[in-house]
């Protein structure tokens, strides 16, 4: 698989969730900056502070079984730019029995370029049994809860500077269009590749609304590491 291609002045945030079974969720935000370009210092420090937002926000979003355990920051204008972390253990402490490990608030996020294929989403590992309404469904009350929190989140995020490195809007980053059908000699059986661009496309995200169905990321179970 070639190397993908680079995303001029693009900050990916990651975050890594960890539950007591061993399961992980990660989230993983594109942002655009301004100013400085971030040593790995300065990625570290930004990671810090969007750990500290996470817990203001985010933590009284997730059960106790859920902890956030670390957020990174990559430079990916280049292979080379900088990117450093932030590694703690922060339980989540929303009241009532935790969800499936594969149970997730997801976020649908908008963008002004039409396309086919996927649209920009997260799923956090958010919600407890008390969060649930109709079957399937979160009820209306925990709905607005959890989209003000994750619109907190962002919102901090979004306004963060740290030594001349100026976050600004988030964005939907693709590196892939279209696929490759690569045949199996042994087995003789094809597979679609995803081809890589030759250059990023960005797009800013501009609407995010919380689904009201319980999404399922059914991948995340039995995931470590």
């Amino acid at each position: 698989m070639p190397a993908l291609p680079p995303a001029p002045n693009i900050l990916k945030i990651g975050l890594r969730w960890l539950d007591t079974a061993g399961n992980v969720a990660q989230n993983r935000q594109y942002w655009i900056y301004s100013g400085v370009a971030p040593t790995p210092a300065v990625c570290s420090q930004i990671a810090q502070d969007c750990y500290g937002f996470a817990v203001t926000n985010l933590i009284p979003l997730a059960s106790s079984d859920w902890s956030l355990e670390e957020v990174t920051v990559t430079d990916l204008s280049s292979s080379t730019a900088g990117a450093g972390s932030y590694s703690a253990a922060t339980p989540g402490t929303r009241i009532g029995a935790p969800l499936p490990a594969d149970a997730a608030f997801m976020t649908n996020e908008k963008i002004a370029r039409r396309y086919r294929g996927g649209k920009p989403r997260t799923y956090w590992p958010f919600g407890t049994g008390p969060d649930v309404g109709n079957p399937g469904f979160w009820n209306t009350v925990s709905l607005g809860q959890l989209n003000s929190g994750v619109g907190a989140y962002n919102a901090a995020v979004q306004a963060e500077t740290s030594s001349g490195t100026i976050l600004g809007q988030e964005y939907s980053v693709s590196f892939y269009e279209g696929f490759t059908a690569v045949t199996n000699p042994i087995t003789g059986r094809t597979r679609d590749v995803p081809k890589v661009r030759s250059a990023a496309v960005l797009d800013p995200i501009i609407a995010r609304a919380g689904n009201p169905r319980i999404a399922s990321q059914r991948r995340r179970t039995g995931i470590r590491g």
